[in-house]
C-alpha cells in the first residue's frame, strides 16, 4: 500500500498539538512555582526550599509538557502511529529516567539550578520527539530524527546564549522555553518528514 504523501499543510497542522502540549506544561510549571514559592527571606531554610522548588517544577513541568505534547501529536496524526498508548508510555518512562539522571546536577548546581532545568526541558523534549519519530509506523524516519536532533542542539545553544545574558529574566525564559522547544522541534520534525517524502517521489 502506498504511503500518504506528507505535505506542508500536514507539517503546519502538526505544530499546533505540540505547541498546545508545551503551553499546558508551562501552565503546570507556573502553578507549581506559585504554589512552592518561598518567602522573600534570606536564610538557609529558604535557599534549600528554593532548590527543592526548582526540582519539583522541573519534574512536573517537564514530564507534563512532554507527555501532553506526545498525546496531542499521536491523536492529531493518528495514522502515523500504530500504537499510540505505547508511544506515550515510552515517552513517560524515558522522561522519568532523564529526570533521575538530571536530579544530581540540580541538587549540586545551587545558583545554576535554573540553567540545568532549562537544559533538562530542552533535552527531554528532544528525546520525547525522537521516541515518537522512531515509534511512528514501526520504522525509523532518518530525516525526521535528524531534524529532531538538529533542532535540539540548536535550542540548547540558543538557551546557553540567553542564560549568559539573561540575569533576572531567567524564570521568564524558562516559562517560554517549553512551548518554544516543542514549536521548533515539531517544525524540524515536519521538515525532515517533508524532505523524506519528496525523496520518495
Amino acid at each position: 500500500m502506498d504511503q500518504k504523501t506528507f505535505n506542508i499543510s500536514d507539517m503546519v497542522l502538526r505544530v499546533f498539538p505540540a505547541l498546545a502540549g508545551g503551553f499546558l506544561g508551562t501552565g503546570v510549571f507556573l502553578l507549581m512555582f506559585l504554589f512552592l514559592q518561598s518567602p522573600a527571606n534570606e536564610n538557609i531554610e529558604n535557599i534549600v526550599f528554593s532548590i527543592f522548588s526548582i526540582i519539583v517544577i522541573s519534574f512536573v513541568g517537564g514530564i507534563s509538557s512532554n507527555v501532553l505534547a506526545s498525546v496531542f501529536l499521536t491523536i492529531a496524526d493518528g495514522g502515523k502511529f500504530q500504537n499510540k498508548a505505547t508511544s506515550v508510555i515510552n515517552v513517560f518512562f524515558l522522561n522519568i529516567l532523564i529526570f533521575l539522571a538530571t536530579l544530581p546536577f540540580l541538587i549540586i548546581s545551587k545558583e545554576n539550578a535554573l540553567y540545568i532545568s532549562g537544559i533538562y526541558f530542552i533535552f527531554s523534549a528532544m528525546i520525547s520527539a525522537l521516541v515518537l519519530s522512531i515509534d511512528s509506523n514501526g520504522r525509523l524516519s532518518v530525516m525526521e530524527s535528524a531534524g529532531v536532533v538538529f533542532s535540539g542542539f540548536f535550542l540548547m545553544l540558543g538557551f546557553i546564549k540567553l542564560f549568559e545574558s539573561g540575569g533576572e529574566a531567567m524564570l521568564a525564559i524558562l516559562l517560554f522555553i517549553i512551548p518554544f522547544s516543542w514549536l521548533i522541534i515539531s517544525l524540524f520534525m515536519g521538515l525532515g518528514e517533508l524532505f523524506e517524502s519528496l525523496l520518495r517521489r
